[in-house]
């Protein structure tokens, strides 16, 4: 269990938390957890995610999951899933830093 931690992630880090939950196919357990603390504060570009819309915070969390899994579409909207909006050039830089 954690306590009375502070990171500070800089604009363009990635900072990625796993506890034994996720290995153990419980994932989300410790987000979860951490954000149930009332007390607790997590700041996104200094916002507090309770003050932020849905929309906002999930622009700035990603989730990694343990198995890759290919939806039955284009190569296109699997690389953009969950963001239809993103222009062509973003769907392939994002390919290119992949290395696919």
């Amino acid at each position: 269990m954690l306590h009375d931690i502070n990171l500070n992630v800089k604009a363009g880090e990635v900072l990625a938390v796993v506890d034994r939950a996720a290995r153990q196919e419980h994932a989300g357990a410790f987000d979860s957890a951490v954000l149930r603390r009332q007390r607790r504060q997590i700041l996104i570009d200094d916002y507090d995610v309770r003050d932020v819309t849905l929309d906002s915070l999930r622009s700035q969390i990603g989730i990694v999951t343990q198995e890759t899994v290919l939806f039955n579409d284009t190569v296109r909207n699997n690389i953009a899933y969950g963001q239809p909006h993103v222009s062509q050039n973003q769907v392939e830089e994002a390919a290119r830093a992949a290395g696919a």
